[in-house]
């Protein structure tokens, strides 16, 4: 019986290979992919711990942009503050459901009261449009109406805006967490104009032409 004896080239002594110091670009885009790599786990410990941070609005009934959300847990809303809130309603004329996310600002907390007329919502001295020509849109009667204990009246400057003109006061329980802005889209396209202004003229030149 022949027999083999085990053998692999593991065994051979390898050549060595010499080592080439990194250049400057090398080690600046390992540093770089570090800290990325680092920046990817800080951000996904604090979404599992805390929830969503960061929020992308499109809409115009706000600035758009890129939203952080406070980090600090039991958040006390004051007149002014911006948060995310989930939609009460559904409006599947426009696309939207029921528990869909909105930003809005505070403008009306328990114990305050606001004015609904043919035409528009009054809180603290402020009118806010109602538009009456869309049938799908749920309206209050005219009257006064005062916010309750565990409402928050959510109102944004933007004249289309769909928001508690149209709804009411929304539950508190519905807020999901108060934000500020921490980039507007426009601040970021001026700062790719500043980067890249000859790359950008050529696209919009493109974009004409087209």
């Amino acid at each position: 019986m022949v027999t083999f004896s085990a053998f692999s080239f593991s065994h051979l002594p390898l050549p060595k290979k010499e080592k080439r110091p990194l250049s400057a670009l090398q080690r600046f885009f390992r540093v770089l992919m570090l800290g990325v790599l680092f920046l990817i786990l800080g951000l996904l410990c604090l979404r599992f711990s805390l929830g969503h941070l960061f929020f992308v609005n499109h809409s115009p009934s706000a600035v758009p942009g890129i939203y952080v959300a406070a980090l600090e847990r039991n958040v006390s809303y004051h007149k002014g503050d911006f948060v995310v809130a989930s939609d009460p309603y559904d409006f599947p004329e426009i696309g939207i459901h029921k528990g869909a996310l909105f930003l809005k600002q505070v403008r009306g907390l328990c114990g305050d009261t606001y004015r609904v007329t043919d035409t528009d919502l009054v809180m603290d001295g402020v009118s806010y449009p109602i538009n009456h020509t869309l049938s799908y849109l749920p309206h209050q009667k005219e009257g006064l109406y005062s916010i309750h204990e565990g409402e928050i009246l959510l109102l944004n400057d933007y004249p289309y805006s769909l928001d508690s003109r149209y709804f009411g006061p929304v539950p508190a329980a519905n807020v999901k967490s108060r934000v500020s802005l921490l980039v507007s889209f426009e601040t970021i396209n001026q700062w790719l104009y500043r980067l890249m202004p000859d790359v950008l003229i050529h696209v919009s030149g493109m974009d004409q032409d087209a």
